[in-house]
């Protein structure tokens, strides 16, 4: 079991060769509802996707379609 505190960033898991990636996540309640209002403006308040949670996306990832901010940059790498 593993702890990550609420200040720390991380990627979220994807499988490799096919096989299947199992995990579970406890966040605090009310996490990943949605905003009361959007978040606007500047900074890292525009990265703020749902509540308690901030995100920063790849162009390619398809979710700047759904608000969030594209922040990352280079090649999109796919693991085979």
């Amino acid at each position: 079991m593993v702890e990550l505190y609420a200040t720390t960033l991380h990627y979220a898991p994807c499988s490799v060769n096919g096989r299947p990636f199992r995990n579970a996540i406890v966040l605090p309640r009310g996490t990943n509802l949605p905003l009361r209002s959007p978040a606007e403006g500047k900074g890292e308040i525009r990265l703020l996707f749902a509540a308690n949670k901030w995100l920063i996306a790849h162009p390619d990832s398809g979710l700047g379609a759904d608000g969030a901010f594209c922040g990352l940059e280079g090649e999109n790498i796919e693991v085979d």
